[in-house]
């Protein structure tokens, strides 16, 4: 294992490296929604684990808190704790909020609950973006026909999390979470954006068919209008499907992330065809003008974890 993994000023040296300022970090041991520590039995033991969590985080940023970008776990099993834990880590300087995007899988209301409208209201009022990060329900990684190949299977697994962020996004806008909170901003993490044009389509499309404005005539915005206000995604590696997802949706919705260090990261290793971000970026956003490529890589995830 590199030690930039766990070492924060390793992995302040390796973003000089490579021309990154600045890197929101993402739990991965705890489940990208916190899961997996709502597995533990003792509820205690359950909080303690988010609080650790939160408190190492914390401390990781401090080496230069204007470069890493800390977003909180919370422990969504208990709405109580949950925004009392939201308070104790904006003292501590967290710019945003993780959660699961599937809670109905450990027995929660869904998204589309008013069970959660507390969480939403506590992230609006205190400009915190809710995050989505893929595969954030309760799945487990290895839970794959491995008869294909682990790497194949791996791969194919990847992929269905990715586009299973849809789901996520669809809830939130007809579920009536963006037209109550209008201020409230929502990332989904680690999804890629080539797909967005086509899903924001196929929810218009059923949005109209399906009769949604006569049911709910207090919705004011087509799905992809309520995506346009407060819902951002967030690429990788793509280099067509990015200039589609431009091209249609506009600059002002994407954030670039490289993933690091995860296995799927834009960065070179020994088993992967990944380039470095800086090498990423010249091949990919060299035709775009400067304010769109700004946006891209600076002004649009500026804007919201405001380190």
């Amino acid at each position: 294992m590199d030690p930039i993994g766990w070492d924060a000023n390793a992995r302040l040296k390796r973003m000089e490296e490579v021309g990154v300022y600045g890197q929101v970090l993402y739990p991965n041991v705890a489940g990208f929604g916190t899961g997996r520590f709502a597995d533990a039995r003792e509820p205690e033991l359950t909080l303690e684990c988010v609080r650790a969590y939160n408190d190492f985080l914390a401390d990781f940023a401090s080496v230069a808190p204007n470069r890493f970008i800390p977003v909180m776990s919370i422990p969504f099993w208990d709405l109580d704790l949950t925004l009392r834990e939201i308070d104790r880590c904006v003292a501590l300087g967290h710019k945003g909020i993780v959660t699961s995007s599937q809670p109905d899988n450990w027995g929660e209301p869904p998204l589309t609950s008013r069970h959660w409208d507390r969480l939403w209201a506590k992230a609006s009022d205190l400009n915190l973006s809710i995050n989505f990060h893929v595969a954030s329900g309760e799945v487990a990684i290895n839970d794959v026909d491995n008869s294909i190949g682990e790497h194949a299977a791996y791969a194919s697994q990847g992929v269905g999390f990715f586009l299973g962020n849809a789901t996520a996004i669809a809830k939130m806008i007809n579920g009536g979470v963006c037209h109550r909170f209008p201020n409230l901003k929502i990332v989904s993490v680690e999804s890629g954006v080539g797909w967005i044009p086509y899903a924001l389509a196929a929810m218009d499309w059923q949005w109209k068919n399906s009769g949604v404005a006569h049911e709910h005539p207090e919705y004011d915005l087509l799905p992809s209008e309520y995506f346009q206000r407060q819902i951002y995604g967030c690429f990788w590696f793509e280099k067509e499907t990015l200039k589609h997802a431009v091209d249609i949706l506009g600059p002002d919705n994407l954030l670039f992330e490289t993933d690091f260090p995860h296995p799927t990261c834009m960065y070179p290793g020994p088993a992967t065809t990944a380039t470095t971000p800086r090498e990423y970026m010249d091949a990919v956003l060299k035709d775009y003008p400067e304010d769109v490529v700004r946006k891209l890589l600076h002004d649009n995830a500026a804007r919201l974890y405001h380190p």
